[in-house]
């Protein structure tokens, strides 16, 4: 559970199976350790810097207020800052139950599942069929857990609909960024990675990246032109997180007319 700014492992009741949903046992969850972190920051946060940050939840509460009254909204918000969030988006395990209308699993089936408030850190989660997908048996568990984040990168990869031979580039060359560069050399694209650790560099050229630019050595944008012949590239797929709105403008600069620009990390976008 995640509150006041730290991790908190406690012992609660395990949730019940529900009519259109699958009770898994746990064997791995997978640490998002971007998304994760940027929770366990906002929990600490005061309430007010949390609204500021999140405003859909300000409406929430105003509706709350509107339909239960002051009092009883502000003793609902308070009990749950007091007893913490789950965190965690991506596990694998074995279903131990299943609902009264499920069709298509089994007790004692292995399912990699998805989906945040889901499939979290937790010894028994009560997942959706939609959110649950069988694992091949050539699959360990272990590896199932990273489900989602292969989903995710499937798909960036997805909307930016990548053609045999056209050049795309990935900016930001974390996990999601590397598995979207791979999965574009699948698809048969020439593919320009962009990232300032030269590590993160090394693994997706190790992996087969086309081209590979550190901004902090070469300016990407005229790497990019020079590369495609002062077309531009035929789509930007930006996996990268921060708060400044640089990223995206040098995206579209970086692209050919028309070309597609695919946010699918946490960025500026004023």
């Amino acid at each position: 559970l995640i509150k006041s700014g730290s991790a908190h492992v406690a012992q609660i009741p395990a949730p019940e199976v529900g009519s259109g949903n699958i009770l898994v046992q746990v064997q791995y969850s997978c640490i998002s350790a971007g998304t994760e972190m940027a929770g366990l920051k906002m929990s600490g946060l005061p309430l007010y810097q949390r609204a500021l940050k999140q405003p859909e939840n300000v409406k929430r509460v105003v509706e709350m207020v509107r339909d239960q009254g002051v009092r009883r909204t502000m003793n609902r918000v308070s009990g749950k800052l007091a007893s913490g969030t789950p965190t965690g988006y991506s596990a694998a395990g074995i279903v131990i139950q299943i609902g009264d209308s499920v069709n298509g699993f089994s007790v004692g089936d292995r399912v990699a599942c998805a989906g945040a408030g889901i499939a979290n850190h937790a010894e028994f989660i009560d997942v959706p069929v939609n959110l649950a997908v069988k694992v091949p048996d050539a699959v360990s568990l272990e590896q199932a857990s990273t489900v989602t984040l292969g989903a995710i990168a499937l798909q960036g990869v997805r909307r930016a609909s990548p053609t045999l031979g056209e050049t795309i580039v990935v900016v930001g060359l974390g996990i999601l960024g590397q598995l979207t560069a791979q999965m574009l050399q699948a698809n048969g694209c020439q593919v320009i990675g962009v990232d300032f650790d030269a590590s993160r560099i090394d693994l997706a050229q190790a992996n087969g990246l086309n081209v590979a630019i550190n901004p902090s050595e070469d300016n990407y944008i005229d790497r990019v032109l020079k590369h495609t012949g002062g077309y531009g590239a035929d789509a930007v797929i930006i996996t990268a997180a921060g708060s400044s709105s640089q990223i995206v403008s040098d995206a579209m600069n970086a692209c050919r007319k028309k070309g597609r620009v695919i946010v699918v990390g946490d960025i500026g976008l004023d």
